[in-house]
């Protein structure tokens, strides 16, 4: 006789179910994890590019996901090009730190909240470029970032709206 266990743990955030004699299952969820539609644009010092795609944010915690670097992390699945997405759910301001363990991949991640680096020669590429101001909308549902790093060629610049898929 098969023996199904499962319960809720922190207000929905953490669902866990498990068969006797199997590996458990453990599905996290929060408001911010789901899926998204991201779009934005990559300034990259030789290959600028639009994005455009769905992207999956994983919990982190209570309040953090990990998500993809602009178009980077979706295609290798390598961990580091993920990054936390740190929500403070009083000001909805969002914090951004590399994902833990990572050996590989971009140095300092940083955020630019007011427009692109004036120590570049980036100009908005795309329309909604004036509003990634680092902030999650919940009446949208929406993460609107602008982040970037530095490597051997210069900084690369990701702005993305990250709208959650209903």
């Amino acid at each position: 006789m098969k023996t199904l266990l499962s319960f809720l743990i922190l207000s929905a955030t953490l669902f866990f179910s498990c068969k006797k004699a199997e590996t458990p299952e453990i599905l996290r969820v929060t408001d911010y994890s789901g899926s998204y539609t991201a779009t934005g644009y990559f300034y990259h010092p030789s290959y600028s590019r639009d994005i455009s795609m769905p992207k999956t944010l994983t919990f982190f915690s209570e309040n953090a996901v990990a998500c993809a670097i602009g178009d980077l992390g979706f295609a290798t699945g390598d961990s580091a090009w993920y990054v936390i997405l740190q929500i403070d759910p009083a000001t909805n301001a969002l914090s951004i730190t590399h994902y833990p363990g990572m050996v590989n991949g971009p140095n300092a991640i940083t955020l630019f909240s007011s427009g692109l680096p004036a120590t570049t020669a980036y100009t908005p590429q795309w329309p909604q470029s004036d509003i990634c101001n680092n902030t999650y909308d919940p009446g949208t549902g929406e993460f609107r970032i602008r982040y970037g790093y530095t490597e051997g060629s210069g900084l690369r610049v990701i702005e993305e709206v990250l709208r959650k898929n209903l």
